[in-house]
């Protein structure tokens, strides 16, 4: 990926963009290194009352070996231990025009030591979802005592209102014991639902983790590329 350097630049300058039939296309790179502030992480789909065995953990944390230190992104962590957990980041961005209506594609860039020959385990038994929304993900305990986000990110692998955009693991092959981590981007993929932005053109975004793996696994966010389309 070819990155803005920061969200100021990638929201309030543009990138790139060009008009076709009355409809302005949008595309932004973003670099996580350069957009370190202001992420709010977050868990949800796991009995309340086991908080502490899931353990969900995120921060900014720099890339681990061998790849590059200097580099410091969103980090994940968290143990899924009664077969559902999602793990989730989670930002506001302004810069969009207010009260518009967009078509969003999501391509992200992500690190995992899960490598691409593993057929069990956390890399193909975990996906990522992400979206915009003009709602802020929030969780709630619900009466069975689980914890729930309030947006529609759907169940296990289902895209619900936002993108899956495949599993996590890398690009190295084979499946040793113990994986290297590497990088890996998966495919642009469409948002099912439009984006409204709010008076002041934000939005919100979340990049997350549905694990029907039972055990531990993490992931480091290092970039995205996104293309809005208004309507």
């Amino acid at each position: 990926m070819k990155y803005i350097a920061s969200a100021a630049a990638a929201l309030l300058i543009a990138g790139c963009g060009s008009i076709g039939t009355s409809r302005i296309t949008q595309t932004f790179n973003f670099d996580f290194d350069q957009i370190r502030d202001g992420w709010i992480p977050g868990a949800a789909d796991y009995p309340a009352a086991q908080a502490a065995a899931v353990g969900a953990f995120g921060a900014v944390q720099a890339l681990p070996a061998p790849l590059p230190a200097t580099r410091m992104v969103p980090y994940l962590r968290g143990t899924n231990v009664s077969g559902d957990l999602f793990l989730y980041q989670k930002r506001f961005f302004v810069g969009l025009a207010a009260l518009s209506t967009y078509s969003i594609q999501i391509q992200l860039e992500f690190a995992t030591n899960y490598q691409a020959g593993c057929t069990a385990g956390p890399g193909p038994l975990t996906v990522i979802k992400a979206g915009l929304s003009d709602v802020e993900p929030l969780t709630t305990t619900d009466a069975q005592g689980i914890v729930r986000l309030n947006i529609d990110k759907g169940a296990g692998t289902a895209a619900g209102d936002f993108t899956q955009l495949g599993d996590i693991r890398n690009t190295l092959g084979g499946c040793p014991a113990t994986g290297t981590f590497g990088l890996r981007t998966v495919s642009l993929q469409s948002q099912p639902m439009l984006l409204t932005t709010d008076g002041g053109g934000g939005f919100w975004l979340f990049i997350g983790t549905q694990s029907s793996f039972t055990g531990q696994h993490e992931i480091y966010l290092s970039g995205m590329k996104l293309v809005v389309q208004v309507e």
